[in-house]
């Protein structure tokens, strides 16, 4: 969001940090995830049970898809 305002304003910045950009993606599919037994746990999970990820993390895939959706819709919607 930061980028879109320096944009829409026209300021100059020497450095914009958007390595953690990534972590506040909402996933557009859904991605299931199979728990190590070295995680742990508050509650005791079955062998077969897995968790919804709901958000993306580092490192995934998706998240430069998210990211990059989410920031091409932004600067669509502010007129770039």
């Amino acid at each position: 969001m930061c980028l879109l305002i320096m944009l829409a304003h026209k300021l100059k910045a020497a450095c914009i940090e958007l390595e953690t950009a990534f972590l506040y993606g909402v996933l557009s599919l859904k991605i299931y995830l199979k728990i190590t037994e070295e995680y742990d746990l508050e509650h005791e999970m079955a062998e077969d049970d897995c968790l919804l990820q709901r958000h993306s993390i580092d490192r995934l895939i998706q998240a430069a898809i998210e990211w990059y959706n989410f920031y091409t819709h932004g600067l669509i919607q502010a007129g770039f």
